[in-house]
């Protein structure tokens, strides 16, 4: 195994948006207003990644971003260039292995759940910039509400009956009455 970093990776520049291309074989499909709004509130943080191409540079990593940037009214985006010796299929590879990378992350969801309740009772807009919604917030704290086995047990056999008795069944199909074993 070996770890490098990328030439690229070496400075960081500014593109103006209107010399771009966005990658016109990207499967991804983003959430622009979700980035958008991470944008409105934390400004641009991670850089594009950028390909020379024969027909001009193109987004390789970050076209949602872009697209974003753009609907603010951005005039140039940050964003590094992609390696030098990369072919189509190799830029195209890097490109899924991104998204993909990303996609098989998990999250520790009791965490998760807390660190949103914490930023939810926030007063102004940091919830609403970061992608969640209430709805979101209330499904990951169900989901990771403590559970009193106590609330499943049967009050009496009036309200449960034994579940060493299962009742007859009556077959859709002819009427039958069975029981099932």
């Amino acid at each position: 195994m070996s770890f490098e970093i990328s030439d690229g990776l070496k400075e960081i520049e500014r593109f103006p948006v209107g010399g771009l291309l966005f990658d016109p074989r990207n499967p991804r499909r983003g959430d622009q207003a979700a980035v958008a709004g991470s944008l409105e509130q934390f400004s641009q943080v991670l850089p594009v990644l950028i390909a020379s191409k024969p027909d001009g540079l193109q987004v390789v990593g970050g076209n949602t971003t872009l697209a974003a940037a753009i609907d603010l009214g951005a005039t140039e985006i940050a964003g590094v260039l992609a390696p030098s010796g990369l072919d189509e299929p190799g830029l195209q590879a890097l490109a899924l292995a991104l998204n993909r990378t990303s996609d098989l992350a998990t999250y520790d969801d009791v965490l998760l759940t807390e660190i949103l309740g914490e930023i939810h009772e926030q007063e102004g807009p940091l919830f609403a910039s970061i992608g969640y919604t209430d709805d979101d917030l209330a499904a990951l704290r169900l989901l990771n509400a403590p559970v009193d086995e106590q609330d499943f047990l049967p009050e009496d056999e009036e309200t449960q009956p034994r579940l060493d008795q299962l009742r007859p069944v009556v077959c859709p199909e002819c009427g039958a009455n069975f029981h099932p074993r």
